[in-house]
């Protein structure tokens, strides 16, 4: 009995010890180190397994990702018992974009396509959902002058990292690793290739407000002068003239600010001087020059076998589906992640003329634009609030005058946030263009609040019964959705691998069977459209084989 009794006391004590190394888990230092890894690692993450898009395994990389972060967050707030977040409209209106698009959802023909879609779209509720969570955990968890520049670091290493790989693989055809995915020369584990150039354009406005506020550290100086070179050169070889134009534009920014309040460094015989002939205007000059001679610019591209076109329906073209669609629905539009339908319905019709009849557009000339005719006046209504809100926090930058360093943060975080909403309105990038522009706002926000220019609230589950109990059941609530939500994107990246492999099945070893087990397989663990019509179509291969044989077997 007494040996009973202490075993129940060492099991007891046993369970206490896990349960006091559990409290003293950092976890919300966790939920930092896996957001900045998955920063870090976003724009070289692909898979090798399956031919799949590139921006589908990016996808399934960041949600699983930032529903683990989430879940570490948020057991960080019940061990603490308070959540602390900055008071910002920025946000606030990112989440009301979310919940119009959940609106828009359920009054959509196709719910499970507006609210989940195959899971790599950009026009989906999921999508804008972690698109806030993201940019709250980053301007919540980064709000410290020492984790953003660490952040900078990271995605400085991260882009070296990428452009060594693309110059190996543009420049000598060097495989890229997972080698079966990316066969052309313009191929890149980031996406297509003017999301690439986009993405060295951003890193080249964060390495250009660094040189221009960031101190007169010698080694620090070579070492942003040379990610920017690098940033320019892979702008250079992009040769998309609408990235040339949105940097200038951005880089013009910054050299009218730079002229307006320059930089004071600490020790530094040159305090507060107007320096006209500095890193910005050296920079204009040279994209004036790439735009002007864009022809000649062109054709020293082309020489390198560097071909790279994209189509895209006009403004003209984009604005009359809007009008068609919203002629049928104003308050809701077609739904979310519908553009392509109401694109076949409201296309113009001189379109029927051309090659590109029977093309599925999923978005017109711009994102946001279309997105318009997805979810109508309320998610209109929703993307200028929130646009608004970005630019009004400008007013933060321009009047900000002291500390370079902190000024330097507010300025590049905020030109980096505006420069890729720009192209979210004037183009439709793909994933990681548009999520890094969620990730830049939320280190806009981080920034204002290193800059004490915006203020922090906190909400404590206080001694009250009914609102600690109420506080508590929404925490666990959130971590059990976003437990869920693991197993949700998992099923899905299961089904695109199962998917993928029935069109290696059937494509390169021609084995219709094994194809269609595949697609089964995708279609019981995620129904959807895409993957019921690959079941069609290898249904009608098997009946064409099927005849074949009995015709055979007649004659």
């Amino acid at each position: 009995m007494e040996e009973q009794n202490q075993n129940e006391m060492n099991a007891d004590g046993q369970k206490l010890n896990r349960l006091q190394m559990l409290r003293a888990v950092d976890f919300e230092r966790v939920s930092f180190r896996i957001l900045i890894g998955i920063i870090f690692l976003l724009p070289l993450f692909a898979l090798p397994f399956g031919i799949f898009v590139v921006d589908f395994y990016k996808a399934m990389f960041l949600y699983l990702g930032v529903s683990v972060a989430s879940i570490c967050f948020l057991l960080a707030r019940v061990y603490k018992r308070s959540i602390i977040f900055p008071k910002s409209f920025i946000i606030a209106s990112l989440f009301l974009i979310a919940l119009a698009w959940l609106v828009a959802s359920v009054f959509s023909g196709n719910i499970a396509l507006s609210l989940f879609g195959a899971g790599y779209e950009t026009g989906t509720f999921s999508f804008f959902l972690f698109l806030s969570i993201i940019a709250f955990l980053v301007a919540v968890l980064f709000r410290s002058a020492k984790r953003i520049v660490l952040l900078y670091k990271g995605i400085f290493v991260s882009a070296t990292v990428l452009f060594v790989m693309q110059f190996l693989h543009t420049g000598f055809g060097a495989a890229l690793p997972p080698w079966d995915m990316f066969q052309g020369v313009l191929a890149s584990v980031l996406g297509n290739w003017n999301d690439l150039g986009i993405f060295f354009g951003l890193i080249a406005i964060i390495a250009l407000s660094s040189l221009e506020f960031g101190g007169e550290n010698r080694n620090a100086r070579i070492f942003l002068r040379a990610i920017l070179s690098m940033s320019l050169l892979a702008v250079f070889f992009v040769n998309f003239s609408t990235l040339q134009f949105v940097l200038g534009f951005s880089v013009l920014a910054l050299l009218v600010y730079r002229l307006a309040s320059p930089p004071y460094f600490e020790g530094s015989p040159r305090r507060g001087n107007v320096d006209f002939l500095n890193a910005s205007f050296f920079v204009f000059l040279a994209i004036v020059i790439f735009s002007v001679a864009h022809e000649w610019t062109g054709s020293l591209v082309n020489f390198f076998g560097i071909q790279f076109t994209q189509v895209y329906p006009s403004w003209t073209a984009t604005v009359g589906v809007i009008k068609g669609t919203l002629s049928t629905d104003l308050f809701f539009g077609s739904g979310p992640n519908t553009f392509s339908y109401d694109w076949l319905v409201f296309k113009p019709e001189a379109i029927s003329g051309t090659v590109f009849w029977d093309t599925q557009f999923k978005s017109g000339i711009g994102r946001l634009p279309s997105l318009v005719a997805e979810t109508g006046l309320l998610g209109g209504t929703t993307l200028i609030i929130f646009i608004s809100s970005l630019l009004y926090g400008g007013k933060a930058v321009i009047s900000y005058r002291e500390h370079n360093l902190e000024r330097m943060l507010l300025v590049s975080s905020f030109l980096g946030s505006v420069y890729l909403w720009i192209f979210t309105i004037v183009y439709s990038p793909g994933f990681l263009i548009f999520i890094f522009a969620g990730i830049f706002t939320g280190v806009f926000v981080a920034s204002l609040c290193v800059a004490q220019k915006t203020e922090m609230a906190e909400i404590t589950f206080g001694k009250s019964t009914k609102k600690g109990f109420a506080l508590y059941l929404a925490v666990v609530f959130a971590i059990l959705s976003f437990a869920y939500s693991v197993y949700f994107f998992g099923t899905k990246y299961l089904a695109g691998y199962f998917y993928t492999t029935a069109l290696q099945e059937a494509s390169v070893r021609n084995d219709i069977g094994k194809a269609d087990a595949y697609l089964q397989r995708a279609v019981w663990l995620d129904p959807q459209d895409t993957y019921f019509r690959s079941v069609a179509e290898i249904g009608l291969l098997q009946l064409g084989q099927l005849i074949a044989r009995s015709s055979k077997a007649e004659t």
